[in-house]
């Protein structure tokens, strides 16, 4: 059978409720999908035989759905087409365009060279083990350290429809438990600079005079050579007027120091982890296909794992895909109240409490997509 996997971030104030007959259906409260990365899965029921037919015709390693369809939905837009109905286990998109297949062997050319990472918890698990086994088959034999415990950041690297680096990197019992656990910063500290230095945001472009606008901090570079505005915060602060005045705006500054960025950033130990263990794995390759799977079910992960990915040098040339289900566990934590809740402040919350802790968690971490 042939898989094709279509992303689409949604953002919606409330979601239906799906009949338990059809195959997908919510496990929260509809507000607390009021913003989440929804995963698509067509299955299209061709034979083998079928497949390998469409590909002889092609001479090459082609999607299985090419010759049935002549208008492909474009699947990079910002808002990709998902509504539609399903019609004898086919989905029918109401713009009238249909998503290309692809099967093991064109898929695993298509992907070659860049990195696919999911977050989630037992769904997250599910996308990545249906993907390692599309793209390595002789995978689904074979037991490995962390694939199903759920306590691990996976690393997979494959090439040529095998295995050929397989790594894991504890989350229990490391300086990442606690983003696990779903622990957070202020919203303050999220819309702060990571690294050391002096800042500014700029709303407008002023007079012309200067580049901009800067709605996220930008880093003061013209005072750091010119004026020192990188010493100190008296330095920093002070760059405010002179600019102002240079560029007729409003400017917001802000100076981090190297002490108050490490107090304030209880995210840094983690990075700092995941950076030791993967400056160790294999580098970029165009024949290299890298899947990562992060099994941390709350939004807060999401900033580390984002600021990993960001700052891994050795795969900064790839393309990525980042893929995100986060929702069950603060249902299931807030509801069910099980002891197995790694947030255990959920548990004691009313309804409505944890679902502003969903929303908080959830705008934060957009507050960091927005720039990824």
């Amino acid at each position: 059978h042939s898989v094709g996997f279509h992303l689409k971030l949604t953002c919606r104030n409330s979601v239906r409720r799906l009949p338990r007959s059809q195959p997908t259906r919510t496990l929260c409260r509809e507000a607390m999908h009021r913003a989440c990365i929804v995963l698509l899965v067509v299955q299209a029921y061709l034979g083998l035989s079928a497949a390998e037919s469409l590909r002889r015709s092609a001479g090459r390693e082609a999607p299985v759905s090419e010759a049935l369809t002549g208008y492909a939905c474009d699947a990079r837009a910002a808002v990709p087409p998902v509504a539609g109905h399903l019609d004898d286990k086919e989905l029918v998109l109401d713009a009238g365009c249909r998503y290309t297949l692809w099967d093991a062997g064109a898929a695993s050319g298509c992907l070659s060279g860049s990195w696919m990472v999911i977050q989630g918890a037992s769904n997250g698990l599910l996308m990545f083990h249906t993907l390692l086994m599309m793209l390595a088959p002789d995978a689904g034999d074979e037991l490995r350290e962390g694939r199903f415990g759920g306590k691990d950041v996976i690393d997979v690297f494959l090439e040529d429809g095998k295995i050929i680096n397989y790594s894991t990197v504890p989350s229990v019992g490391t300086p990442c438990e606690e983003v696990r656990k779903g622990s957070r910063q202020s919203t303050e500290q999220v819309d702060l600079p990571l690294a050391p230095g002096c800042y500014y945001k700029q709303p407008t472009t002023g007079n012309g005079y200067c580049d901009g606008p800067y709605l996220s901090w930008h880093e003061d570079w013209w005072g750091k050579t010119y004026a020192n505005s990188w010493a100190d915060e008296a330095s920093c602060l002070g760059r405010k007027s002179g600019h102002d005045r240079q560029c007729s705006t409003n400017t917001t500054w802000v100076f981090i120091s190297a002490e108050a960025q490490q107090q304030s950033d209880i995210y840094a130990g983690c990075r700092q982890h995941l950076a030791d263990h993967w400056a160790a794995l294999p580098a970029l390759s165009s024949t290299v296909t890298r899947l990562t799977i992060f099994t941390w079910p709350f939004w807060s992960g999401t900033q580390v794992l984002v600021d990993a990915v960001e700052t891994d040098t050795r795969w900064a040339a790839a393309e990525v895909s980042l893929i995100v289900q986060v929702s069950a566990w603060y249902a299931i934590c807030n509801y069910i109240k099980t002891d197995e809740c790694p947030r255990k402040e959920l548990i004691h919350m009313t309804e409505d409490e944890a679902v502003e802790e969903f929303k908080t968690d959830l705008d934060q971490s957009l507050v960091r997509l927005d720039t990824f």
